[in-house]
């Protein structure tokens, strides 16, 4: 138990001398300690999630013993002590992002409270509404907090942004006809720290009479010449300059001077009538 009074420690340990037992309880911020019968006799119980739990690791089979030390709660387990707060990993939102965190209280034993949290979150940053966070200013840093009978009882840090350094796709395209270029959006800032654009579309657009955007969301390029995508997440977008490049000439050595049908492939190909794979295909099936 600590000098005050406010804190009863239950430990178990392996491998230890009343010695080491000793200065390990007096780390822990124990100012008095009541040592018991070890070895196989050495069981740790708890309350885990409504039920009860053996919590330390037994060696062999757990051993009956006909006396224990048991710490009960008398509290109130309706009144909520402690919250929690998960909306996933990463916490930096670009300008106009919303999410919707998952929010519960907890009472002493850590069980669900279903009585109802206020989630709050620092003004510097956005708004709440019916429980989903609306991200409207820059912050370097702000506060997302779970509050009860005007309390703070959880909290997370979260910053906002409206700059995005790197888009995660090319700086610059340049393909053939037919040719198709991914472009997977993961938004970061200069630092590589991942910006969550939560509730807000990524919008792909192509200028120019050069390709367009596929099912994917890739570009793909449909004639020659030069144009851009756009990219617009919310407010903030960014331009990708696209070069499609003329097809090359497909030629043939291949038609020997005796082949039957030379003038008439020739013939073709002077024309235009045959191009690229589409000639190479044609060409064989007249072989």
């Amino acid at each position: 138990m600590s000098r005050d009074g406010d804190e009863v420690f239950m430990v178990t340990v392996d491998n230890m001398n009343l010695m080491d037992l000793a200065r390990h309880m007096r780390d822990l911020g124990a100012h008095t300690a009541l040592n018991f019968d070890g070895g196989g006799s050495t069981t740790l119980v708890g309350l885990e999630q409504g039920d009860l739990r053996v919590l330390n690791s037994l060696p062999g089979s757990q051993r009956s013993v006909p006396s224990t030390l048991q710490v009960g709660f008398t509290g109130d387990r309706n009144t909520p002590i402690q919250g929690t707060i998960d909306f996933g990993s990463g916490n930096q939102f670009l300008i106009g992002s919303s999410f919707t965190p998952d929010v519960s209280l907890l009472n002493a034993l850590g069980e669900a409270v279903s009585t109802r949290a206020d989630l709050n979150v620092s003004s510097s940053i956005g708004t709440v509404e019916g429980g989903t966070v609306h991200v409207n200013s820059v912050a370097s840093s702000a506060r997302i907090f779970v509050e009860h009978g005007g309390e703070e009882l959880s909290g997370r840090t979260v910053r906002s942004t409206d700059t995005i350094h790197d888009w995660g796709v090319p700086t610059e395209i340049t393909v053939g006809v037919d040719e198709r270029v991914a472009l997977d959006v993961s938004p970061k800032d200069g630092e590589g720290t991942r910006i969550r654009h939560d509730g807000l579309d990524v919008e792909k657009e192509v200028v120019g009479n050069v390709g367009r955007i596929d099912s994917r969301g890739r570009f793909a390029a449909t004639r020659p010449g030069e144009g851009e995508v756009t990219i617009t997440i919310g407010e903030v977008s960014t331009t990708i300059p696209v070069v499609v490049e003329e097809p090359q000439a497909f030629e043939f050595t291949d038609v020997s001077s005796s082949h039957p049908n030379r003038e008439a492939i020739y013939f073709g190909v002077d024309r235009g009538f045959f191009q690229g794979i589409q000639m190479a295909h044609s060409v064989r099936a007249m072989m």
